[in-house]
């Protein structure tokens, strides 16, 4: 077997080797910066190997010197990879997603990309390759930036070495087996290179390097498969974690987010975007400005500052004040400490929204059936005393026809507010029954002899509105709200609600006979509603006199609500 066939039965078996290491690892380990930077080296080593093997068959120096421009490719960049993977690994540098982080990368390529430039012109490429014959690959005259490129490389190995072992010193107890591999592993290289270099073993006539390479990341790929360097865990045990049922964060000793699970993002992202978070810090602001207990939110903040082993508490979430959207949560921080500093931890957030929904609706089932169910029959009692011709015929029971009369106004009253409260503790499903068949139930309850109340629309498609759950859940409440206000405080008769399509916006518009005022009190009621035409882009306004009546009018912007 002459020297190619050996290079390239050699080089072939170690390329094979290392595309199957690319694959295994990139398949069941924890994707982080560490992984693909050493993964981007073996990358490399495998073009190294395919660009060596095109090259040691060079017929001609044409064909050599053409080869040779890709074989110094990998060549020139493997010790950049080689050295990030040593600073994610030691914790050294932020992420890649960050500015520091990518100006850190930037500075640790420059160097080498400065010195590989003249590989790529005919006329600066003596600067890298001053003679070499394709009949003697292996002695090759190198030019002043080939070597300038591996000072750079070995300035990068040296370095990594310094830093994996500062790292190593720290566990090398707990972890001994792992740190021996570890530091082997840029020994190796350094080593057979060395040997090489001073001709203390006979040269087998081809490049050992890309071998030696291969040696070293098969050691540090031992450790990182059976001793976890990058915590590989496998792919089950990652898919477990994705389909937890609760929305869970992981973060590192810094505080910075290294993974999120999929309800994270089902849950949370229609509060916020999770991945725009780059630590615990943000995503906890970010919650403090979704919650009504922001105070909860500060103790939790408090609580990763000191590394308390465990927080919890309860939130509750809203957007744009919408009621339908809110949703009660349990929240945890776990925090993982050693030698009483943070290795890391998780946030879990828990949603008690089905349960606390279910609870809810056994309530106001209870509360419709026993109370609404008493309040009719104590009104219909009334009535019957009221319309008695008895009753009305003796003239000596006038203040008791008044009380009556009183009481029986009161019960009506209060079957008003039932729906209300009823509503407040489960919401109706307007997107289910549709808003036009939601209003007409609300109308219903009113009693048409106290009220009489008319609802009026043009051509409205609410199907479509109903879908629009913001929309439809406003205006229910806002006419729920004006039903209220117009029977208990204006004494209306009448009441008209109309809702039409005007060219480019929804109208509503709410008018009684009743009482009428000079000057209008915003109450929580009416602060309520400008609040949630606001939110959907709108305007609204209230208008009364003294001679009578109140009316609303509300205009909603086709452009806000997709309509």
């Amino acid at each position: 077997m002459n020297i190619s066939q050996m290079c390239i039965l050699t080089y072939t078996l170690v390329a094979i080797y290392c595309v199957i290491t690319i694959v295994f690892f990139h398949l069941k380990s924890h994707k982080s910066p560490a992984l693909y930077s050493l993964l981007s080296a073996q990358v490399m080593l495998v073009l190294w190997l395919i660009f060596g093997m095109i090259e040691i068959n060079s017929e001609s120096d044409s064909q050599l010197y053409l080869t040779v421009r890709f074989t110094l490719f990998p060549v020139c960049f493997i010790g950049g990879f080689w050295f990030l993977f040593s600073l994610y690994y030691a914790d050294k540098i932020p992420s890649f997603r960050t500015l520091k982080g990518k100006m850190i990368v930037l500075a640790v390529f420059t160097p080498l990309i400065i010195t590989y430039i003249p590989a790529l012109t005919d006329r600066l490429f003596p600067l890298i390759i001053k003679d070499k014959h394709f009949y003697n690959t292996i002695d090759t005259k190198w030019g002043d930036f080939f070597v300038a490129n591996l000072l750079f490389t070995y300035t990068y190995f040296v370095s990594s070495m310094i830093v994996v072992i500062l790292k190593s010193i720290k566990e090398y107890k707990r972890l001994k087996n792992k740190i021996i591999l570890i530091i082997l592993a840029p020994l190796i290289t350094l080593g057979i290179h060395i040997v090489t270099s001073l001709r203390m073993i006979p040269p087998p006539g081809f490049d050992l390097t890309p071998v030696s390479f291969s040696i070293s990341i098969s050691l540090l790929s031992l450790a990182v498969f059976k001793y976890k360097v990058f915590d590989p865990v496998p792919t089950i045990t990652y898919d477990i974690f994705n389909n937890l049922e609760d929305a869970t964060i992981i973060f590192d000793h810094q505080g910075k987010i290294s993974n999120c699970n999929k309800s994270a993002s089902k849950e949370l992202n229609c509060y916020f975007d999770v991945s725009s978070c780059n630590d615990i810090y943000e995503f906890l602001n970010m919650l403090k400005q979704t919650t009504t207990k922001s105070e909860e939110i500060d103790k939790a903040i408090d609580s990763v500052n000191l590394n308390v082993e465990m927080f919890n508490c309860k939130l509750v979430m809203d957007k744009n004040q919408d009621y339908a959207a809110w949703k009660s949560y349990d929240l945890y921080i776990k925090t993982f400490k050693q030698r009483d500093k943070r290795r890391g931890g998780f946030v879990s957030l828990k949603n008690n929204s089905i349960v606390l929904y279910e609870e809810r609706s056994r309530i106001a089932s209870e509360f419709h059936n026993i109370l609404n169910n008493a309040v009719c029959a104590i009104k219909s009692s009334l009535a019957d005393a009221l319309e008695s011709q008895e009753f009305q015929a003796n003239t000596n029971l006038s203040k008791e026809y008044e009380g009556i009369e009183k009481a029986y106004g009161t019960s009506e009253e209060l079957l008003l507010e039932i729906p209300k409260i009823i509503n407040e503790l489960c919401p109706i499903d307007i997107q289910q029954i549709g808003l036009f068949e939601a209003l007409n139930r609300l109308i219903k309850r009113v009693d048409s002899r106290r009220m009489n109340i008319q609802i009026y629309h043009n051509d409205i498609d609410f199907d479509k509105i109903s879908q629009n759950k913001q929309l439809a859940y406003a205006l229910y409440a806002i006419v729920m709200e004006a039903i209220s206000n117009s029977y208990k405080r204006g004494r209306a008769k009448n009441l008209g609600i109309q809702i039409t399509k005007k060219q480019k916006s929804l109208k509503l518009y709410i008018c009684d006979d009743g009482m009428g005022c000079d000057k209008i009190y915003f109450d929580n009621g009416l602060i309520d509603m400008q609040k949630k035409i606001l939110a959907l882009g709108g305007t609204i306004n209230f208008s009364s006199s003294i001679d009578g009546g109140f009316s609303i009018t509300i205009e909603i912007p086709f452009s806000f609500i997709s309509f």
